[in-house]
């Protein structure tokens, strides 16, 4: 569960495998799971805001607080490019099907649509342009044309998704009500002989649920994402965090307010310390640029604050948030920070806050040691990849933050030609800054930005921060690799591959 958990390839692939079972089955618990992953895996995986290109991905993002990594569609044409093109043209392939014989009609997904029914000689229509925001009705199915007077008793059915669990279930012939069936399975309505005019109606309201992270370990209970109805919802805003405020995740309506009847907007109060305000929640495939969390600790445990009586900091995984490019990987011995890919940026940020209304900071020592990539050939290479090292409001991590520490353009030391630790990595770089008065009265947040220009890093972990108080004291910080679900042994990960992220073990504090 990291920034590279999902390939749009396979999702294509298992959509595909899931469409075929179905033409055999008609089950309707693959045409639950093609919906859930069309809706969540596949319709946000395109940039619809950039007017002048076609944008998509390659690996959706899913773990921490992170972005879609968009890429150029005439850049290069990796297999997701085909697959998202041609799932793009074809989304209305799996809306409704037909039995061999012609005497029964599935209404699966619902999109509004107009089907040509020849061997029944039928024109039928599904209204669903209300779906999935309305609050009223999930859809409409009308009887539009017949084009043959000798027809036979025929007989519809509409899924009743495994999601509809409010009990407010309703649906309508004509007006006149229908038993609904039982979630998962079908609504059927015939065998009847369809007239123009005849109109299903039916609603299936969707409710709000969690669905536990599929990891068994008692660290990760309470971890995992928020859905409604079928739609995973994704937190976003100014300052998102992957922590909320539900004690009780069974009970998600007493934590979250929906904030329209028109469109699908929620709000959850935040629980991390430098986002304890409301979170704003909206379906995943609706996010394009903006940074989000999907992945959710529901019962993070409380994270110290780090002040002048702290000569040591002990804190669980989720102190530490990564956005952006930034994520760990296993090295040779240990794992490193990897900064992302030519022309990314990255975070990586401390959620414990730093406040001291008595004291301030006067000064601080930090240390790294790295390896650049990208760098086979130095004539070609460009421009190095640089970070600093910043504190800053727990709102704003731009021009009120306090710069400690800003690197050069680092271009040495090329793991493309040696990777072991510490032999190929540069000395430790040491900085120490002295003389400073920062106020720390409200909290501040400790966070390494990352500028990758043509090139990129790979910082060996842990790194080792040391603050110095008014009062005399110091405050030592050890940070180290972030703890995930699924952890996996290193031996088992090839190292220094661009999507490993194998971790494992335990730190001081953990990244």
């Amino acid at each position: 569960l990291d920034s590279d958990t999902e390939e749009s390839c396979t999702t294509y692939n298992i959509l595909k495998v899931a469409r075929h079972l179905y033409e055999w089955s008609a089950d309707a618990g693959l045409a639950d799971f093609f919906e859930r992953a069309l809706l969540n895996g596949m319709m946000g995986n395109q940039n619809r805001l950039n007017p002048n290109m076609t944008r998509f991905i390659y690996m959706l993002p899913l773990g921490g607080v992170v972005r879609k990594p968009w890429s150029d569609s005439n850049r290069g044409f990796p297999c997701c490019w085909g697959t998202l093109s041609e799932q793009f043209s074809k989304l209305g392939d799996s809306i409704m099907f037909r039995s061999p014989e012609n005497d029964v009609l599935y209404v699966n997904f619902f999109a509004s649509a107009s089907l040509d029914w020849p061997e029944r000689g039928y024109t039928v229509s599904l209204d669903a342009g209300a779906f999935p925001a309305s609050m009223t009705s999930t859809g409409t199915i009308k009887i539009e044309h017949v084009s043959r007077r000798d027809n036979e008793a025929w007989t519809l059915m509409v899924r009743v998704p495994y999601w509809a669990l409010s009990g407010r279930n309703a649906a309508t012939l004509n007006g006149r009500i229908l038993p609904v069936s039982t979630p998962g399975s079908y609504l059927k309505v015939g065998p009847r002989v369809w007239v123009v005019g005849d109109i299903v109606s039916f609603h299936f309201p969707m409710t709000l649920h969690f669905e536990q992270l599929d990891d068994t370990r008692t660290e990760w209970k309470g971890v995992g994402s928020i859905l409604y109805g079928p739609l995973m919802l994704a937190a976003v805003g100014p300052h998102v965090s992957d922590r909320l405020a539900i004690e009780n995740v069974s009970n998600l309506n007493a934590y979250i307010q929906r904030n329209s009847t028109d469109k699908l907007s929620f709000t959850v109060p935040g629980r991390a310390l430098c986002a304890d305000g409301p979170q704003e929640l909206v379906p995943f495939n609706t996010v394009v640029e903006e940074e989000y969390a999907v992945y959710f600790h529901t019962k993070p445990n409380k994270v110290p604050v780090i002040d002048a009586g702290s000569p040591s900091i002990t804190t669980e995984p989720s102190a530490w948030s990564m956005s952006g490019s930034s994520k760990t990987v296993p090295s040779s011995a240990g794992y490193d920070i990897r900064t992302g890919n030519p022309h990314q940026t990255g975070l990586a940020e401390l959620d414990s806050p730093i406040m001291d209304k008595a004291h301030y900071i006067t000064g601080f020592k930090f240390g790294y040691s790295y390896v650049s990539g990208y760098g086979r050939d130095p004539s070609t290479s460009g421009r190095g990849a640089n970070f600093s090292l910043i504190l800053g409001s727990c709102r704003d991590l731009s021009s009120a933050a306090t710069l400690l520490y800003a690197s050069p353009e680092l271009v040495d030391y090329p793991y493309d030609k040696c990777r072991a630790w510490p032999s190929c990595y540069s000395p430790e770089v040491s900085a120490e800054v002295k003389d400073l008065k920062v106020a720390t009265s409200q909290p501040l947040r400790l966070a390494l930005k990352f500028q990758n220009n043509d090139r990129n890093l790979q910082i060996h972990l842990p790194l080792n921060v040391s603050l110095s108080w008014s009062n005399g004291a110091v405050t030592k910080i050890s940070v180290g690799h972030r703890v995930k679900p699924h952890d996996y042994p290193v031996e088992a990960v090839e190292p220094w591959g661009n999507n490993d992220d194998g971790v494992i073990g335990d730190r001081t504090i953990f990244l």
